[in-house]
């Protein structure tokens, strides 16, 4: 994903935002320009964190609005409904955005927690010493990847980002509520169902054996996961797999073939009912169209 490929992502970009990327795991959007002041957008498979310098930015996200001051952050996640409005033309600010994938091998953990967490609390305040510490990691990061051996810098900026990410997540963690003995049992179900998850959803795509290695009921199983995270359980199998099938497409030298094998269905009839009904169109169309580089 090339600048242009980021530009069509948010097409009201302005030309002056600078862009600093590392592969197409992540980007750094430094004093980043909108075109307009309203944006109404569905975000990618990407975490973004857009900390607010000063001025400030009001947000609807799924519905429920949220008003990011100077010195917080926003954090917007995965195909998360999105409309934004900048209430100051001068305003400043920077933004994160990190793929899923990338995401989950920076924390220790899974990427439920991550998720749930952050919807919970997607707003976060930061005193003047955490934002010196946001803003240094940032332009660390843009020295970094501007250096003229960025590649033996790659670990250095690897450790930058772990430690910058963790720290605009783990203040979410920190200001969420206490949950009630009720939603902790939920929660405690939802973690040991992504456990399980993240080890087998390459081999396995039914709830019922998320369900039978978990013992409980298929339908108990997808309530506490409604009722955790406001999506089923055959929601997140297919977050999973979708998550990795956009990745796979955008290898142009797999066939579909290939790539239905590697994510454990049958046959690639099987691939291409599953992805049409979660996409709307064949993979081979979306790759087409919507995977160019």
């Amino acid at each position: 994903m090339d600048d242009n490929s980021v530009r069509s992502l948010f097409p009201k970009l302005a030309d002056t935002t600078e862009i600093y990327r590392n592969g197409e795991d992540f980007f750094l959007f430094l004093h980043p320009k909108m075109k307009d002041y309203r944006l109404d957008f569905m975000q990618p498979d990407y975490y973004s964190f857009i900390v607010v310098r000063n001025g400030q930015v009001n947000a609807l996200i799924d519905g429920t609005q949220y008003q990011v001051p100077a010195n917080s952050s926003l954090a917007i996640l995965p195909r998360q409904h999105v409309v934004t409005e900048v209430l100051d033309e001068n305003i400043n600010s920077i933004v994160w955005l990190l793929s899923s994938e990338f995401a989950s091998k920076l924390l220790v953990q899974n990427e439920y927690t991550v998720y749930s967490n952050l919807n919970r609390n997607p707003v976060r305040h930061y005193s003047p010493e955490e934002m010196r510490i946001v803003e240094d990691i940032a332009i660390l990061q843009r020295d970094a990847l501007l250096h003229p051996n960025a590649n033996s810098l790659i670990d250095f900026n690897a450790m930058l980002l772990s430690f910058g990410f963790r720290m605009l997540f783990w203040g979410h963690v920190e200001e969420a509520n206490m949950v009630n003995v009720e939603s902790a049992r939920h929660e405690m179900m939802m973690m040991r169902f992504t456990q399980l998850l993240d080890r087998h959803y390459l081999r396995e795509h039914r709830v019922a054996w998320y369900a039978g290695e978990l013992c409980v009921a298929p339908k108990y199983l997808s309530e506490c996961a409604k009722r955790a995270t406001g999506h089923t359980a055959g929601w997140w199998i297919d977050h999973y797999l979708m998550r990795d099938t956009i990745r796979l497409l955008r290898q142009k030298r797999l066939s579909i073939k290939t790539i239905s094998v590697r994510l454990g269905f049958e046959d690639p009839s099987a691939f291409g009912k599953w992805f049409k009904r979660l996409k709307g169109q064949s993979p081979a169309h979306f790759r087409q169209n919507e995977c160019k580089r």
